[in-house]
């Protein structure tokens, strides 16, 4: 089964209201929330979306390189002279930028200026040393010096390379962008993104913005008309809106408004003489110059506290409940045939499918039995939920009631597949008859539990299910988060599951 979930069947349903037309006063009305990525995203977040938060690890890392190699070189009491040293290199790497593994250089201008830093740092210090009062460095201790902490330094950057490569070869934080115009200069940006390996970007498709589209452009790869752009985007996850060429100003203004609302970032490809010009807001990708018409804004602080305190909960949890997680085991095996765990595959951040685990609470052909009992259903819309089931079991019951079954996801949050508090995770069949709008529960990682366990959990209307979803997309802070983590727990010692 393919790793991201294709939604695109959505457009051939959806309404859409064709961009340039949206309703005056509903114009810059509404912001985009910050989009919450994958906890296993982190890292890539870093690298891609928040320089920021990116030097400040890097800078760390040099100084902690730098540090280790001085006081293995120097006498072990040369505390002082490592500190020096470290932070020596440290500043250089931030001046010169070493943080950023994405700019306009190639891989050996990178590693000329890692050599470079290594070397001013060292002999900084050599001629420092004598000042405060340590022998100066001799000629083999400097060349060593310099040798191992830009080997460290190099190392460390190569391994993070390999390591968001994997993270997005297998489909984790990747970066889908579409291409507003179907020709040569479209098809070339396409082709050199695809060959960024290291920075995750996933083609989706063309959008020609005018008449034929270049006939070397296969016909599966075109994905509509310009005025259907911000809903098809939305429809398949689209991070990031690329125009190959400027357009007409309505074309541009429509888009930027719905991009805007829709939290997705634009690009345009500038022209030769734009470049030139040495423009302030022209973003080198790679080698390939963009001007940046709109970026979301990304609380990478306050998401890297989040993963955090969902590791710590998680760990804790998984420790502390182990006891009952025996307990439950013992009860799940001596009450009903079948397998302890019930694995149903979920849809996740972005579209993403992933395995959700529970124990289990009904007979062991739980899903075959479903459409019999359709009729039965008490929800309202797309929900399926029947206050007593058939195919519940004794043990079953008890589980449900305290939300016990729920324990084995404390595993999916350490996987990073899950948060603690998110919306939760709906299965295929629920997506595909999502309307558009329903998809902006998709744009968070999914949790545990949320704001509709606390607020809602008893009622019938997936509209009320959906609008509690998007409140929490809308209205996201650490607050709100220990917010509802707090009040789960009074949900759940109170039994009122189901």
């Amino acid at each position: 089964m393919s790793q991201n979930l294709n939604l695109a069947l959505h457009a051939a349903r959806i309404h859409a209201v064709p961009v340039g037309e949206m309703p005056p006063q509903r114009r810059h009305t509404h912001r985009a929330p910050a989009s919450t990525p994958t906890p296993r995203a982190f890292e890539s977040m870093f690298h891609r979306g928040a320089p920021h938060s990116a030097g400040l690890a890097w800078t760390a890392t040099d100084f902690a390189i730098a540090f280790s190699c001085t006081l293995a070189i120097a006498a072990a009491h040369a505390v002082i002279l490592a500190l020096l040293a470290a932070s020596t290199t440290a500043a250089l790497s931030r001046v010169l930028k070493l943080h950023d593994l994405r700019p306009n250089r190639t891989w050996i201008a990178h590693q000329g200026l890692i050599l470079l830093t290594a070397t001013l740092a060292a002999l900084s210090i050599s001629g420092i040393a004598p000042l405060i009062g340590f022998a100066s460095f001799h000629t083999g201790s400097l060349a060593l010096e310099i040798i191992l902490t830009s080997a460290g330094m190099s190392i460390a950057r190569s391994l993070w390379r390999r390591r968001i490569a994997r993270h997005f070869k297998s489909g984790v934080a990747t970066l889908n962008f579409v291409i507003a115009g179907a020709d040569a200069a479209g098809r070339e940006v396409r082709d050199y993104l695809a060959s960024l390996d290291y920075l995750g970007y996933r083609f989706k498709g063309f959008i020609p913005l005018t008449g034929t589209p270049d006939p070397k452009i296969p016909a599966e790869d075109l994905l509509g008309t310009i005025a259907d752009i911000i809903p098809m985007s939305k429809s398949m996850f689209v991070d990031e809106i690329i125009f190959s060429h400027r357009p007409e100003t309505g074309i541009l203004i429509g888009t930027l408004d719905g991009a805007r609302t829709a939290g997705i970032d634009v690009r345009l490809i500038p022209s030769v003489s734009e470049t030139l010009q040495g423009r302030s807001d022209v973003h080198y990708v790679g080698n390939l110059p963009t001007i940046v018409l709109h970026q979301r804004h990304t609380h990478a602080a306050s998401l890297l506290v989040k993963r955090i305190l969902d590791v710590i909960a998680a760990a804790l949890g998984i420790l502390a409940t182990l006891p009952i997680t025996i307990a439950v085991a013992v009860a799940i095996r001596l009450d009903s045939a079948g397998p302890l765990f019930y694995c149903s595959d979920r849809v996740g951040f972005k579209g993403r499918i992933f395995p959700c685990y529970k124990f289990r609470t009904m007979v062991s052909d739980a899903d075959h039995c479903r459409a019999a009992i359709e009729h039965l259903n008490e929800r309202q819309g797309i929900l399926f939920k029947i206050s007593n089931d058939p195919r519940i079991t004794r043990a079953g019951k008890f589980l449900r009631k305290y939300s016990l079954d729920e324990l084995p996801q404390l595993w999916n949050v350490l996987r990073g597949d899950m948060s603690m508090v998110g919306p939760r995770p709906p299965i295929l069949s629920e997506v595909a008859q999502y309307e558009i709008d329903h998809l902006r529960r998709l744009e968070v990682t999914p949790g545990i539990t949320g704001l509709w366990q606390v607020e809602a959990r008893h009622k019938p209307s997936f509209d009320n299910y959906i609008e509690l979803d998007r409140a929490y997309v809308r209205n996201w802070s650490l607050g709100l988060e220990l917010s509802i983590l707090l009040r789960t727990v009074k949900v759940v010692l109170m039994g009122t599951g189901t």
